[in-house]
């Protein structure tokens, strides 16, 4: 900005809120465009489960999961010169190791290194190794972590869906639970946030999860009303589903939304198999809504890349910050410094393993104070 550019960031926008505060002040002193790529304020699945929150469909939220699942912890097997899985006089299989004796596994956060990149001097761009570089974005030192790089995403769409609110407070723990080989990753996060209900003494429960050795769920948001609950999953598809309603329940029917049948037939062999499949009870409004997603939406970030070039083109070159909100990123410094808030407050919570109650002043711009040092403060750098 300081060169005459706008700019585009990737989130989070920066490692610490004093940093994210200078961004957004520079952006203003220069009038330039500063947006940051949180996609789902473009993705046109959000935008709709959005609505129907706000409409009401789901009654009064209480609660709200947010989570992001893989499982990166399945190990990789030597093969014999056959080509077949090897296994040791025992039966055990044999699995594949790195130089320091650590078991790899099927990893997509630490994939081999291409030849042609085995020879960068990391250490030239500030990195303790070329994996941390690779990887950087996952990294806690260099790029804050599953929080940063995946919960602040979902953290982001649970603010909008209770109003574009702010959390109260946070309490958390994560860390590497799983991995010995080293890496400073966490391959294991959860967190709660206290958010303002509709008494001055009311709370919304939103919890976030992010583990790396399960995928039975993938990711996405369960937001549970009194009407009824909604699923967003895979940022693909939304689920909802009706609360029963005791006005016209009888004796014998689910007393959920959402039932399991479990049926017993026999296979071809005439052996007994067990079948399971997922029932609404009642007139589920699943189908309907859920056809809304069925066309494998866009995920928003051509979107914004779209609309930031939009904003360049057709907003006011005298001062691009005083505009109709149309003709400003919808992401814009001001709006993801919220996201960065939550996200690295979360970060001290987990580390600290204490409940951390969030400045209001810490999500405003002008204000000078920030979680990271001053009055009141959480933690230090370094």
């Amino acid at each position: 900005m300081n060169a005459g550019k706008h700019v585009f960031c990737e989130k989070l926008m920066a490692h610490n809120i004093t940093q994210c505060k200078d961004m957004v002040k520079v952006a203003r002193e220069k009038n330039k465009l500063l947006a940051i790529g949180h996609q789902r304020h473009y993705s046109a699945l959000y935008d709709n489960a959005n609505y129907l929150v706000q409409e009401g469909h789901l009654g009064e939220i209480r609660h709200i999961r947010a989570l992001w699942h893989r499982n990166n912890a399945v190990p990789q097997i030597e093969k014999d010169s056959n080509g077949k899985l090897a296994y040791d006089d025992k039966g055990n299989p044999v699995y594949k190791k790195d130089a320091k004796g650590n078991v790899l596994y099927f990893d997509s956060w630490k994939k081999p290194t291409p030849k042609a990149d085995e020879n960068i001097d990391f250490a030239k761009y500030g990195y303790k190794s070329l994996e941390e570089l690779i990887c950087w974005r996952l990294y806690n030192r260099t790029g804050a972590g599953l929080m940063a790089e995946l919960g602040s995403h979902q953290l982001d769409a649970c603010s909008i869906f209770l109003g574009k609110k702010h959390p109260l407070a946070v309490t958390g723990i994560g860390g590497t639970f799983f991995y010995t080989d080293g890496r400073e990753v966490d391959d294991h996060v959860f967190v709660n946030f206290e958010f303002p209900g509709k008494a001055e003494n009311d709370h919304t429960v939103v919890t976030y999860s992010s583990i790396n050795t399960n995928a039975f769920e993938t990711y996405g948001e369960e937001l549970m009303g009194t009407r009824g609950t909604m699923i967003v999953e895979g940022e693909k598809e939304i689920l909802l589903y009706k609360e029963v309603d005791r006005n016209t329940w009888k004796p014998g029917d689910s007393a959920s939304g959402k039932t399991t049948t479990v049926t017993v037939e026999n296979n071809k062999a005439g052996k007994p198999v067990v079948e399971a499949s997922p029932s609404a009870a009642g007139p589920s409004a699943a189908s309907s809504y859920g056809a809304l997603a069925t066309a494998d939406p866009s995920r928003g970030y051509r979107e914004e890349l779209e609309h930031f070039a939009y904003c360049i083109r057709h907003g006011n070159e005298s001062n691009y910050h005083d505009v109709p909100d149309k003709d400003k990123p919808r992401c814009r410094g001001e709006v993801a410094l919220a996201d960065a808030v939550i996200a690295l407050t979360s970060n001290m919570a987990m580390r600290q393993k204490r409940r951390i109650e969030f400045n209001p002043a810490w999500f405003d711009w002008q204000s000078p104070d920030v979680p990271e040092t001053g009055a009141g403060q959480v933690a230090r750098q370094g």
